[in-house]
């Protein structure tokens, strides 16, 4: 049983391959959090190719439970590289998370 509203619940996607790629994208984030160097590196390189030009991971104009588990992944991360799409993510993610925490 999933807590929380139904269109937080990514495996009720219409189409198995949405799910595949949020199933995909968390297991990145997973590893993310507990590796450095060139592993490090190869990750974000995977989470800055699965954003594309797209404004959150897993498409739409709202965040998903993928784009918040990579930005807290990424916060961990530190001081590692961004592309310049993956950095505009990364803060527009800052910027609504912070005024989610506010309210």
């Amino acid at each position: 049983m999933r807590l929380g509203p139904p269109q937080f619940n990514y495996e009720l996607s219409d189409t198995p391959a949405d799910a595949t790629q949020v199933d995909a994208t968390l297991d990145a984030c997973y590893l993310l959090s507990r590796c450095v160097g060139k592993e490090q590196r190869v990750l974000i390189g995977a989470l800055a190719a699965r954003l594309g030009k797209e404004r959150f991971l897993a498409g739409g104009n709202q965040p998903s439970v993928a784009d918040i588990a990579a930005w807290s992944a990424l916060k961990q991360a530190g001081d590692a590289k961004l592309s310049a799409d993956l950095a505009r993510w990364f803060d527009q993610c800052s910027q609504t998370f912070k005024m989610v925490r506010n309210i």
